[in-house]
């Protein structure tokens, strides 16, 4: 299994907590692009770019968000950060997680750790999320559904 695909509800929820949920996340960067998620009174989620696990998670833990569009990227350390815009340019970085949705609902995860997965997919399970899929094929890695 190379990634995850699923559909969470089209609400407020603390949405990324639900996913993450029994990750350990420490010791990472998170960065944040083309994103439009926003809290529950219509401003901006996210106030920067890049985060620091801890503060990730106290963010996504604490306050609810509706995610519209978002692209997420794990890294180890914050030097080399990339554009990821394939699975090639996934599989060459240094890039630990990718993550999107788009269009409200639509997730999709790649992790070149495959317990990563097993737990994501545990977690959207456990969150009744619908459409639950392994993804085995990386050639259908896109940033497009």
């Amino acid at each position: 299994m190379v990634g995850i695909k699923f559909q969470i509800r089209n609400e407020h929820d603390v949405v990324l907590d639900k996913i993450f949920k029994n990750i350990d996340l420490k010791n990472y960067f998170f960065k944040i692009t083309n994103e439009e998620v926003f809290d529950e009174k219509g401003n901006n989620f996210f106030e920067q770019q890049i985060y620091t696990s801890l503060g990730f998670r106290n963010l996504i833990k604490l306050r609810k968000h509706y995610p519209v569009f978002l692209t997420l990227q794990l890294y180890k350390d914050n030097k080399n950060m990339v554009e990821i815009q394939n699975y090639d340019n996934y599989l060459n970085s240094d890039c630990e997680l990718f993550l999107y949705i788009i269009d409200n609902i639509f997730v999709e995860i790649y992790s070149k750790n495959e317990n990563y997965l097993k737990v994501i997919k545990h977690n959207a399970l456990k969150n009744k999320y619908v459409n639950v899929q392994d993804i085995n094929d990386f050639s259908k890695f896109s940033l497009y559904y």
